[in-house]
């Protein structure tokens, strides 16, 4: 017999709720935010300046100039001579790459050339990188890839037509001092456990324990095992955010993270591993389901029947 009283739809729709907040969210970050990984590319071919052309992706013109300032903009230009069977030679170390589409992980990704590929095909270099399928790297070559062709000085002037413009490094200061959106990508699990273990076992082994765990819980929730209403609602929540980065893992192979908290003591910065919403989900679900089970009264005994006379 179901222990709650709350209704399949209402349950489950709180758990879709939950994915649906933790993937709106994650698709905003791929698109704002960027890292010297995950580069902001743009292009100012319709726009007159460098600026005009970053103002409809809300990065201001102080952010701009800062980064200039800083060396994290650079003008890329499209590139289809790259072979992937071509072998790297001291004269592709520091080759500045960024491939805009079809990758593995959250697009664009960029990579540089160093002294340890040297030997090594370009293929097998940024596949790696990118987390692409080998045969189907040359088409993200061909098709997709943009060379560095230098610092980007001036915001306020034009660019070649051709040319593209990435912000490597951006932040977004929610609360001074204490919490910043950033763009992360988890490849292991909380606190980044695992995230240095060999890719296919993390992978398999991820996808597996989450897809099983998501599984049990909807089972839960569908047959309203939980013991109370509270206890529903957060294993809702749970299953919400569970799907959310399992359905990372599945397209990107990592889970993407971006608020981080922090805070300075004595001039040292202390900082909590970068989160999501699915997290918080997860967490407050968590939390709350240990809660009730503490604070819950127990069931009063059934009184005994009265002696016989």
């Amino acid at each position: 017999m179901p222990n709650t009283t709350l209704s399949r739809s209402l349950l489950f729709g709180l758990a879709i709720l939950t994915l649906v907040l933790d993937l709106g969210s994650k698709g905003w970050v791929i698109g704002a935010l960027a890292s010297g990984a995950h580069p902001m590319v743009v292009s100012p071919a319709q726009a007159p300046t460098v600026v005009a052309a970053f103002a409809a992706r809300s990065v201001t013109a102080e952010e701009l100039k800062r980064a200039a300032t800083d060396g994290l903009l650079r003008r890329y230009t499209p590139v289809h001579d790259l072979r992937a069977d071509q072998v790297v030679t001291a004269a592709e170390v520091g080759m500045d790459l960024v491939a805009t589409e079809g990758t593995g992980l959250a697009a664009p990704r960029r990579t540089r050339i160093g002294g340890h590929d040297l030997g090594k095909t370009l293929g097998s270099v940024v596949a790696e990188a990118w987390r692409v399928e080998p045969d189907k790297i040359q088409g993200v070559l061909d098709h997709f890839v943009l060379r560095g062709a230098g610092l980007v000085a001036d915001v306020d002037r034009a660019l070649p037509g051709d040319a593209m413009v990435a912000l490597e490094e951006r932040s977004v200061p929610v609360i001074d001092r204490f919490c910043t959106l950033v763009y992360a990508e988890n490849f292991g699990a909380a606190w980044s456990f695992l995230a240095t273990a060999p890719a296919m076992v993390r992978h398999v082994l991820f996808v597996t324990i989450t897809t099983l765990a998501c599984l049990a819980m909807a089972w839960v929730l569908w047959t309203r095992r939980m013991a109370t209403n509270a206890s529903a609602i957060a294993l809702a929540a749970i299953l919400g955010g569970a799907l959310g980065n399992l359905y990372d893992r599945l397209r990107f192979h990592a889970v993407i993270d971006f608020v981080l908290n922090f805070a300075v003591f004595d001039g040292r910065t202390v900082s909590w591993p970068v989160y999501n919403v699915a997290d918080i989900g997860i967490t407050v679900g968590v939390i709350a389901i240990i809660l009730e089970s503490f604070l819950r009264k127990p069931p009063l005994p059934a009184p005994q029947a009265a002696a016989k006379a």
